[in-house]
């Protein structure tokens, strides 16, 4: 929420210095009142911060174009950085800024390339060395592979379901689309184009949104004595669409986290294994454990002394498979989700094991259900809580233990009486 209403003054205080006043409220308000904003901004994801970083880089680029400072190229570079670090999607602010930097290269301050490309590549450098020494270049050939596709009517279609006012009015004024609108035009087009190659995913579309606010708020301001009833109209066309997503709530991901606690606490038990995704994961109490293999972990025992102590290495909780820490205990507790299929069907006969005491429905948010390209908006959530008693389960307690290391499986440390 923070993040978000940083970002409508960074629309303001940035939209005012490449247009006017009119036009940086206009936007702002079709913006703020658009289903992206009023999910995002309370939703605890990672679009927040992701989209503040976004447009401040984007915004103080196009600032610096027509100021010619410096300055302006750096604050740009800087919040550049940030969104390298917060979303993978962000490395097509280097492809824009060199499009538009290109086109304007007799013109424009001779340090806007090291500041605003090369010094957040610099800066993002160590963290791709990493990426690609950990994660290896053939898994993530793998991965982005099957991610690619021809997907740009899908992304059009999330616009126009989360952000209708913004791409009509958009659209409406590309008819009367003028040279000072150019930055905003490209930027929108390079971004929608390469997003387009990527599989579905509606959250992605989002930094799309402030860029087809401002196109829509330059209509607005053009409609002349039309523009506070036009913004009226905005409100409330907004108001309707995304009534639900404004009223929506939930407390299930805490209540399934209480008694999973609650069980827990009961049964004495110190480690707890949980399937779930991390909205629920967020209210377990306890700390959550690495595998020795794990990245972090790997990458953490390479580190000198002086930076392992500074990151807190040495407090981590680090197992391994060969130390089973469920004997130590009578009853291993498990949480489940059906997410994170197809986990169930791969453990079924280890899962039969335990005791399933209670299942819980969630519903999630509006916009996930409005999403036609989620393949889970027709499945039904289920939590299932589930006890193992360790007296029953002889040889397979290892079994059990093991799945602690699997990737969609969380070993968590609660602490209890003994």
């Amino acid at each position: 929420m923070v993040c978000s209403i940083l970002t409508l003054y960074a629309i303001y205080f940035l939209g005012r210095k490449i247009y006017d006043e009119a036009t940086a409220w206009s936007a702002a308000v079709i913006f703020a009142t658009s289903e992206f904003f009023l999910f995002f901004s309370r939703s605890g994801l990672s679009e927040s911060v992701f989209l503040l970083f976004f447009w401040s880089a984007f915004g103080f680029f196009v600032v610096g174009l027509g100021s010619g400072r410096a300055r302006d190229f750096l604050w740009s570079g800087i919040f550049t950085a940030l969104a390298l670090y917060t979303k993978y999607s962000a490395p097509v602010l280097l492809l824009i800024f060199a499009v538009i930097g290109g086109l304007h290269w007799k013109n424009i301050n001779r340090y806007w390339f090291l500041l605003s490309i090369v010094l957040p590549a610099a800066a993002f450098a160590p963290y791709l060395f990493v990426f690609i020494r950990y994660v290896t270049p053939s898994v993530i050939v793998e991965r982005h592979l099957s991610t690619i596709g021809l997907n740009h009517l899908c992304y059009l279609y999330y616009l126009f379901v989360f952000a209708p006012a913004a791409l009509i009015l958009a659209a409406l004024y590309s008819a009367r689309i003028r040279k000072a609108d150019y930055y905003l035009a490209i930027a929108f087009l390079i971004f929608f184009v390469v997003l387009g190659f990527y599989r579905p995913y509606f959250r992605l579309a989002y930094p799309l949104v402030p860029m087809l606010a401002f196109l829509a708020g330059r209509f607005v301001v053009a409609a002349g004595k039309w523009k506070p009833y036009l913004l009226a109209l905005v409100v409330l066309i907004s108001g309707v669409t995304g009534w639900k997503t404004t009223v929506y709530r939930s407390a299930r991901p805490v209540d399934i986290a209480a008694e999973t606690n609650r069980l827990m606490r009961d049964e004495r038990a110190g480690y707890g294994l949980a399937v779930i995704p991390p909205n629920v994961i967020f209210y377990l109490p306890g700390r959550l454990a690495l595998p020795e293999d794990h990245p972090a972990v790997r990458l953490g025992r390479r580190l000198p002394r002086r930076l392992q102590a500074g990151i807190g290495f040495e407090s981590w909780l680090i197992i391994r498979p060969d130390q089973n820490r469920l004997t130590g205990q009578d009853h291993t507790v498990l949480i489940y989700s059906t997410v994170m299929d197809p986990f169930k069907s791969e453990h079924e006969g280890l899962l039969n094991r335990g005791h399933h005491l209670k299942t819980w429905e969630f519903v999630d948010a509006p916009v996930y259900y409005r999403d036609i390209f989620n393949p889970l908006r027709n499945r039904k959530q289920l939590y299932e809580l589930y006890v193992f008693d360790h007296k029953e389960m002889s040889e397979d307690l290892e079994q059990l233990w093991a799945l602690g290391f699997l990737p969609e499986c969380q070993v968590i440390k609660t602490e209890v009486s003994k």
